[in-house]
């Protein structure tokens, strides 16, 4: 049980990821449908290319296992949720929790799937891989799934606001079958 809680906090920290300008464009580009028609147009390929500076710093940072820089990169009343259910509630909570978890992360891979934005607020969902190396010093490949919404600042940047990972179930560990 401790393998799978430790596998599964450290896998909800990678969404932003949280972010990863290498990955491939997103498949979908939508503006929201709520925004008034007399609103001026969002330019939605500016709006994307902000929100992956903000995913390629998130990987840059967390790749040299910089708990603070990643964390800078979400709002002070920032949330994330783990697929644990833990929550981190703010800025320096957040920054807590990626603290013990980025050193024992590697390879990881973000591909968005779909991204949304009003020009106020955007949204990025997308799946993730990395490995990870269990306290025991086993290493597991880990598959995933985020969702990111980003808030425009007054000054302009892009911050997380709410973070959402999601990693699959583990199945139990194979046991042999008696004759």
């Amino acid at each position: 049980m401790r393998r799978t809680s430790h596998l599964s906090r450290v896998a909800s920290l990678f969404l932003p990821v949280a972010m990863a300008a290498c990955a491939q464009p997103p498949s979908q580009e939508t503006q929201s449908d709520t925004a008034p028609a007399q609103e001026m147009a969002v330019d939605v390929n500016m709006v994307r290319t902000q929100v992956s500076q903000v995913r390629q710093s998130w990987i840059n940072a967390a790749q040299a296992d910089d708990a603070m820089a990643v964390a800078n990169l979400y709002a002070d009343d920032a949330i994330m949720i783990s697929d644990d259910g833990t929550l981190q509630n703010g800025r320096s909570a957040i920054e807590t929790s990626l603290t013990d978890m980025l050193q024992a992360t590697s390879n990881l891979q973000i591909t968005p799937t779909d991204f949304r934005t009003d020009g106020g607020m955007a949204t990025e969902t997308g799946e993730y891989t990395m490995t990870a190396t269990m306290p025991e010093g086993t290493t597991q490949d880990i598959k995933g799934m985020y969702l990111v919404v980003l808030k425009k600042q007054t000054d302009g940047s892009w911050k997380i606001v709410q973070h959402l990972s999601a990693t699959p179930t583990m199945p139990p560990a194979a046991t042999p079958s008696k004759m």
